[in-house]
C-alpha cells in the first residue's frame, strides 16, 4: 500500500491486528499496533482494541495485558462495546488474581453508560462461579437473576453456563430438569450444549443418557466435537461398535481430515473407505 502511495487506515490496521491476533504473532501485531496510534489519520476504533485484549485473555492469560489494552481504550476517548465488556468479566473472572467483586462491577459500569447487560455478560459471570470458582449456588442465582429480568432474552449461552457448571460440580442430574425449563423458554439445543451433557452423563457412567442426547441433536447440527464427545462417551461405557457408527458418520460428511483424525485416534486407524460407510479396518 504505501509503495502504491496509499496510506493505511484505520480499519486497515485494525484488519492486520486482528490476524495477527489469530495466529498469535504477538510481537508484530502489538508493533503495528504501536504504529497506528501513531499515526496523524488515526480514528480511534473499538474493534482492534478489542482483538489484543481478547488475544490477551484467552491466548496469553495475562490479565495485566488485558487491562493495559483498555485503558489504552478508555484514554482514547473509546466507546466500549458490549464485547469489551464481556472480554473484561471473563478477564476479572477467570484470570489470576480473580477479582469477583469487579467482575460483577462490569455490570454496574455497563449500566452507567447507559447499556443493557445481555445474556452473554451474565453468561460469563455464571461460568466464572460455577467452573471457576465451583461456586455452584453463585452460578444459579446469576443465572435465576438473568432469568427474571425481563430486559434479558433468554438465550443458548445462558443455559450452557449453567449447564457447564453442573458439569463441573457434579450435579448433572440437575440439569434435566433445566433441560425443561430451557424448552419451555423457546431456545433451542445446541450441539455444544449436547457435548457438555454427553460429557457429564458419560461421567457419570450413564451413556444410555449421552446417547439420547446426541440423539436427540440430530445429524445435521453434529460439530466434530459432538462426535468426539459420543465417541469418548460410547469407549467409556464399551460400546466400541457403536462408537464406529459415530465416527463413520463423521467421516461421510467430509469434514478435513485434520479435524476428524483427532476422534479417528480414539478408535484406531480407519481406512479411507469409511468415507462412505464402509466397513472399518482397525490396527491391532
Amino acid at each position: 500500500m504505501r509503495a502504491h502511495g496509499i496510506r493505511p487506515t484505520s480499519v486497515t490496521y485494525g484488519t492486520i491486528v486482528n490476524a495477527l491476533c489469530r495466529v498469535s504473532n504477538e510481537r508484530h501485531a502489538e508493533e503495528l499496533f504501536d504504529e497506528m496510534e501513531s499515526m496523524p489519520n488515526y480514528k480511534p476504533r473499538p474493534a482492534p482494541y478489542n482483538s489484543l485484549m481478547q488475544f490477551f485473555l484467552t491466548t496469553k492469560r495475562d490479565s495485566q495485558k488485558v487491562l493495559e489494552y483498555y485503558s489504552r481504550m478508555v484514554s482514547k476517548n473509546i466507546q466500549p462495546t458490549m464485547h469489551t465488556y464481556k472480554l473484561l468479566i471473563d478477564t476479572y473472572a477467570t484470570l489470576e488474581p480473580v477479582n469477583m467483586a469487579a467482575a460483577e462491577g462490569v455490570m454496574n459500569a455497563m449500566r452507567a453508560s447507559g447499556l443493557r447487560p445481555e445474556a452473554v455478560h451474565y453468561a460469563a459471570l455464571v461460568h466464572a462461579k460455577g467452573c471457576a470458582l465451583h461456586d455452584m449456588a453463585g452460578a444459579r442465582a446469576t443465572f435465576d437473576t438473568a432469568m427474571a429480568n425481563p430486559e434479558v432474552r433468554p438465550q443458548a449461552c445462558l443455559y450452557q453456563a449453567l449447564f457447564e457448571s453442573m458439569v463441573a460440580n457434579h450435579c448433572v442430574e440437575q440439569t434435566e430438569e433445566l433441560l425443561e425449563h430451557m424448552a419451555s423458554k423457546g431456545v433451542e439445543m445446541t450441539p455444544y450444549i449436547a457435548n457438555t451433557l454427553i460429557h457429564g452423563w458419560s461421567m457419570a457412567r450413564d451413556v444410555a443418557k449421552a446417547q439420547s442426547l446426541y440423539d436427540r441433536i440430530g445429524m445435521e447440527k453434529r460439530e466434530p466435537s459432538t462426535y468426539e464427545a459420543m465417541t469418548r462417551a460410547l469407549l467409556s461405557g464399551s460400546g466400541r461398535e457403536q462408537a464406529l457408527e459415530v465416527v463413520q458418520e463423521m467421516l461421510s460428511r467430509g469434514y478435513p481430515s485434520a479435524v476428524t483424525n483427532k476422534v479417528v485416534d480414539l478408535i484406531g486407524h480407519i481406512s479411507s473407505r469409511a468415507t462412505s460407510i464402509a466397513p472399518v479396518d482397525l490396527v491391532a
